[in-house]
């Protein structure tokens, strides 16, 4: 991650960006304001985050319990000044986008569900104020994904993190996405 300009952006600013208004070959995110550049990411990150989408989808859509959002998209988790993640998979429950359209501009709701699949680069720090920026936004499980140990943190509020490093260990969707369980071997 580099911050790449001092001035501070709002959301819609970062949204011209990507609509052609600027860099739009370029991802990024909004941290408090400050423009974040995000490299590409690698095969192994890429792998991970597509079968955490499609085992979610495939939990999902069969039950028409909310929607599932792949990796880039956008949603304001704060705002003065702004901030807009883009996790690397959420899940939505259909109870709470009920009242909700989706449009061409950032979510301005927090998924109940944030995936984020860690990269070489990222520094435990970067992950845990990550994690904990999900939290803060009302998000109530946060998966981080680390595909170089086969390992997976699960974060909830008010609890301590819990780690699970054996293929048989299950992720569990808990009140947040019931029903739904996957082994880490089905991940990694």
């Amino acid at each position: 991650m580099t911050t790449v300009s001092t001035k501070k952006m709002t959301a819609e600013e970062l949204l011209q960006l990507g609509r052609g208004h600027g860099s739009s070959d370029k991802r990024f995110e909004l941290i408090k304001g400050d423009l974040i550049e995000m490299p590409p990411t690698w095969g192994l990150h890429g792998r991970s985050t597509s079968k955490f989408a499609q085992l979610l989808r495939n939990h999902v859509d069969p039950r028409d319990s909310g929607e599932v959002f792949g990796a880039e998209t956008g949603f304001v988790l704060a705002r003065n000044p702004d901030t807009v993640r883009a996790p690397d998979a959420a899940f939505i429950a259909r109870a709470r986008l009920a009242e909700r359209v989706l449009t061409e501009k950032y979510l301005d709701i927090a998924p109940d569900l944030a995936i984020e699949v860690a990269s070489p680069s990222d520094s435990q720090r970067d992950v845990r104020e990550k994690a904990k920026a999900w939290l803060d936004a009302g998000v109530q499980l946060v998966w981080i994904a680390y595909p170089g140990t086969r390992s997976v943190d699960v974060h909830q509020p008010g609890k301590r993190v819990r780690h699970l490093t054996s293929p048989d260990d299950e992720l569990d969707g808990e009140g947040v996405l019931p029903g739904f369980r996957c082994k880490l071997s089905d991940i990694f």
